[in-house]
């Protein structure tokens, strides 16, 4: 079997805020995918701090490298600063339908509204994410705070970010996502 190179796109969470390189969600995930024995390159396309739209600026670097399938993972910093939720998702759709289109199998990857924002906009954002599956006909992993968040032990000290035992909580849980994602039609 060829190499396949999946591509984790997405903000730090991706990136691997505060850990070294060894220890962000696409190298573990590539570990993890090798160990079941696939001839794999996970590809950290995650940068800190970024939204959506920053993303959208970067998609040709992504496109570039042809992968796949694609983990697509926005909208934590969207929500935090409070972007309206039709934006997000206006950015979302833009990047998944190109990645589709250039034969990139995508996971959205969602993300609950931050617990400091008020519960109309969280509402609203948490409401783009399953939307736009439905509507592209992507499979959604609801929620990539759902492994780590609110765990002291599995948190960085800022609270927000996952830690080197968070990363791999995270990675167990999207693993059968990305098995999926893999094994299914690009």
């Amino acid at each position: 079997m060829a190499l396949q190179r999946l591509a984790c796109f997405g903000d730090s969470l991706f990136a691997g805020y505060g850990l070294p390189a060894a220890r962000a969600l696409p190298t573990r995930l590539e570990a993890l995918l090798r160990a079941d024995g696939r001839e794999i390159r996970a590809l950290n396309l995650g940068v800190s701090g970024e939204t959506s739209a920053d993303g959208l600026r970067r998609l040709d670097e992504v496109l570039a490298a042809a992968p796949r399938a694609t983990l697509l993972e926005f909208g934590a910093n969207d929500c935090h600063l409070l972007t309206p939720p039709e934006e997000t998702e206006a950015n979302l759709e833009a990047m998944a339908s190109a990645l589709l289109q250039a034969g990139s199998a995508v996971l959205l990857v969602g993300v609950r509204a931050l617990p400091w924002v008020d519960a109309e906009h969280g509402r609203k954002f948490q409401a783009v994410f399953p939307r736009l599956a439905a509507r592209l006909g992507l499979p959604l992993y609801p929620d990539i705070l759902a492994p780590y968040f609110g765990d002291p032990a599995l948190c960085l000290p800022d609270g927000l970010h996952p830690n080197a035992p968070g990363v791999e909580a995270m990675a167990a849980s999207l693993l059968p996502w990305v098995e999926a994602l893999l094994d299914g039609p690009a």
